[in-house]
């Protein structure tokens, strides 16, 4: 797990940070990019992505624009984002893009402003109840087994 922080970077979990009142949210998208790059967001990304067949991304746009997208899986990974597809989209099917908007949330419960930690939550507990669906969340090139794992986390939680 990684934490993209407005005020350290990339920050590992488990790495403890002091308090600080700073976000990327509705900063100007080229002091984004700046800040982004002055804290070593792009390079420290890229370097924790690259040896995980898969990498989940819960980022809104601001948080993710300081990693200066777009982000580009290797041959051998799958990238499955939360959230609207606008700086998401690469030219690869190994890119897989779950809506995470108002009408997540209202499918899935919780407010807008949380619903993409609320579908991931939702989303392991359907890896826990049907362990075996991780290969077709692989192998599937569309978000359809992800939201189906989803919805079945939704039954038991």
């Amino acid at each position: 797990v990684g934490i993209v922080s407005a005020g350290y970077g990339l920050v590992p979990e488990g790495r403890p940070i002091a308090p600080y009142d700073i976000t990327f949210q509705g900063m100007p998208k080229p002091r984004i990019k700046t800040r982004g790059q002055r804290l070593g967001i792009p390079d420290a990304m890229r370097k924790m992505i690259a040896n995980y067949p898969v990498v989940l991304f819960l980022l809104g746009d601001d948080y993710l624009r300081s990693a200066h997208p777009p982000l580009v899986p290797s041959g051998r990974q799958k990238f499955i984002y939360f959230g609207s597809p606008k700086l998401r989209y690469v030219d690869s099917a190994d890119v897989v893009i779950v809506a995470a908007a108002q009408e997540a949330a209202t499918e899935f419960g919780g407010s807008r402003m949380f619903v993409k930690g609320r579908v991931f939550h939702l989303l392991a507990a359907g890896v826990q109840q049907q362990p075996k669906m991780w290969a077709e969340v692989v192998r599937d090139r569309t978000p359809q087994t992800v939201v189906s794992l989803i919805r079945d986390g939704k039954q038991h939680v």
